[in-house]
């Protein structure tokens, strides 16, 4: 016999990302849900996207309103949701919710792969050239003499697994300039990789460098660092950061840690300095590391808008 009970039915809502929501780092559930559902949620929820991967999330309860709080804006950050993208939430029970994300076009998104973090996969930017040997085993005999234009072209693509020329030509350039950008950046639009591509080029850092592109709102209120760069340049206990532009000026930015995973984002201070030097999603930062010890970054901004001014650091 089935229960007529609300709590043993599945129930959806949806949510449409507004600015605020983004600035807020919160997510409101809607009020009717909460009269329905709000006695059996607990501290925290889990959301489950497509891919499988399961998201702790917690919840923050306020009278008869509850949000989605800790652990949402990684959420977000992770599957780059922006303002005007749709979430459509169902819930299971024990505060357990299945979720479909979709972007600006109406589409359903690209999940990321289940395990992969916002930062924790970065293309190896500072990796090895192909070697002689590579192409020896290939063609079944001797080879000498170094690779010529094409061929490096074909090992780099095989190595970094890409097929697009565009983005070829920029992994490529990366490569070559020694700067790391993270592997999240995937299936960019052409205009984004011009923009990366003249960054690099425009900026030239001679230092451990990394490469950001704010795709999203959300990233100028909170950016990851690529785990590779972190790995190699920032100490455990380096707490904060110091960033420089070009007119001297310096903010001084506090770093938090995500002891499972190891990632290392931006937190008191990135604000202050986004709002200072009016960040905009599209724009292209590149970090470029002047000293280790108390970290100094310098950041060069290539603007999205032609109307504003390139900055270099």
């Amino acid at each position: 016999m089935k229960s007529n009970s609300l709590s043993d039915t599945c129930s959806h809502f949806f949510k449409i990302i507004l600015p605020d929501t983004l600035q807020h780092k919160e997510l409101g559930i809607p009020e009717k849900f909460v009269r329905k559902f709000g006695d059996e949620l607990r501290s925290a929820a889990t959301l489950t996207v497509p891919n499988g991967r399961a998201w702790q999330v917690g919840l923050r309860k306020d009278g008869e309103t509850i949000c989605f709080s800790d652990g949402w804006h990684d959420f977000v950050e992770c599957h780059s949701i922006s303002s005007g993208y749709f979430l459509l939430f169902k819930y299971i029970k024990n505060s357990n919710f299945h979720v479909l994300i979709f972007e600006k076009t109406a589409c359903e998104i690209n999940y990321p792969d289940n395990g992969q973090e916002p930062e924790n996969e970065d293309f190896d930017m500072r990796s090895k050239a192909c070697e002689t040997e590579n192409l020896v085993k290939e063609n079944n005999g001797p080879r000498q003499g170094k690779l010529n234009c094409d061929e490096v072209l074909h090992c780099k693509r095989r190595r970094l697994d890409i097929n697009d020329e565009d983005e070829l030509e920029l992994f490529s350039v990366l490569e070559d300039m020694r700067i790391i950008m993270s592997k999240r950046y995937r299936n960019l639009a052409a205009e984004e990789k011009r923009r990366l591509i003249s960054a690099a080029r425009l900026f030239k850092p001679t230092n451990p460098s990394f490469i950001i592109l704010l795709r999203t709102s959300s990233m100028c209120y909170r950016l990851y660092m690529p785990l590779e760069f972190t790995d190699k340049y920032l100490h455990r206990n380096d707490a904060s950061i110091k960033l420089k532009v070009s007119d001297s000026r310096e903010w001084s930015v506090q770093l938090s840690r995500n002891r499972a995973r190891g990632w290392i984002y931006t937190q008191r201070g990135w604000n202050a300095f986004s709002k200072d030097m009016d960040l905009q999603p599209g724009d292209v930062c590149v970090f470029e590391l002047i000293r280790m010890k108390d970290p100094l970054m310098k950041v060069s901004i290539f603007a999205a808008s032609s109307k504003r001014v390139h900055l270099s650091g």
